[in-house]
């Protein structure tokens, strides 16, 4: 075990160091990966590595990624509050030990900052996996299961082909509000089987129902998914009778694009159809046809949304 030794930041570092630019990343070559801005996103940006050997390399990165960098488009990966206890690399296995602060970044930041972590890592010879502790001990993930070792193909944009592997993902999903006349959207970070479009995890959390209290289910909970399916654009998503059963005190506007506008948030999807039992020829809440496609509607967001 060897233990890295915390090291001062140094103030407003530059974003290059010695070959460290930021520039159009090669498709050969070591980047380092920060979050955006807005913290929505990961960027990676090359970097000529100048120590030799694995432990040398993973804390040169380490290092890199505590420090502020120069474009004001990114934010540093490891935040200035938390620090960096330990790592530990053994067998391929590299595990990072953070200070407790590492638990007060909110779910999506964290989701990010573990991506950035591991993408950069991983590129490094003799590391094949990553794990990640607070104080010694295992993170967990939004069910209290403990998140094991990790590699590039964990996280959404990575499509892995392990059976049982796991992506992880922050989806914009919309719900009522209070009232039920309006949509809100809540960026939940969501854990699903690489093997399920994740057209069809947007759906399936919709009916699951939203995490916090200031938003409210638009879909009945008993709603089955039939199928979900992407082509040319146009997300199908077929539903059992259950979609349209007595649910909640919500206008037939906002279920509808509760789901419209969640789906057409994803990559590739500019509108969707909505079926029930494979049938188009229903007339939702006795007043929306089901025999057309609907596109996004932003007009139905709760301002300030």
């Amino acid at each position: 075990m060897k233990k890295l030794q915390i090291f001062l930041l140094l103030a407003m570092v530059t974003f290059l160091l010695a070959g460290c630019r930021a520039e159009e990343v090669p498709e050969e070559g070591t980047k380092i990966y920060y979050l955006n801005k807005d913290a929505t996103a990961v960027v990676p940006v090359s970097y000529e590595i100048h120590g030799d050997g694995p432990e040398i390399i993973v804390e040169e990165l380490l290092v890199k990624m505590e420090e502020v960098p120069e474009s004001v488009d990114l934010r540093r990966t490891i935040p200035e509050n938390v620090k960096l206890l330990s790592y530990t690399l053994d067998r391929k296995q590299l595990y990072l030990d953070f200070s407790v602060e590492y638990l007060s970044m909110d779910k999506a930041t964290e989701v990010l900052v573990r991506a950035a972590l591991v993408k950069t890592m991983v590129q490094v010879e003799d590391v094949s996996f990553i794990g990640i502790r607070v104080a010694g001990e295992p993170i967990k993930d939004t069910k209290g299961s403990v998140i094991g070792l990790m590699n590039e193909n964990t996280f959404l944009d990575n499509m892995g082909s392990e059976e049982n592997a796991t992506k992880i993902g922050i989806l914009n999903l919309y719900f009522a509000n209070e009232k039920g006349d309006k949509l809100k959207n809540q960026n939940c970070v969501v854990e699903y089987n690489a093997n399920v479009a994740v057209e069809k995890v947007v759906v399936e959390q919709l009916i699951a129902g939203p995490t916090e209290k200031e938003f409210y289910a638009t879909i009945p909970k008993d709603t089955k998914v039939m199928s979900v399916t992407t082509k040319d654009g146009v997300c199908y998503v077929n539903l059992d009778t259950g979609f349209t059963a007595q649910g909640y005190d919500v206008l037939g506007t906002v279920t509808v694009y509760s789901i419209v506008n969640s789906l057409t948030d994803l990559p590739g999807i500019t509108s969707v159809q909505l079926l029930v039992n494979g049938e188009t020829n229903i007339t939702y809440k006795d007043n929306i046809s089901l025999e057309t496609t609907f596109q996004k509607n932003p007009e139905i967001v709760e301002k300030g949304e």
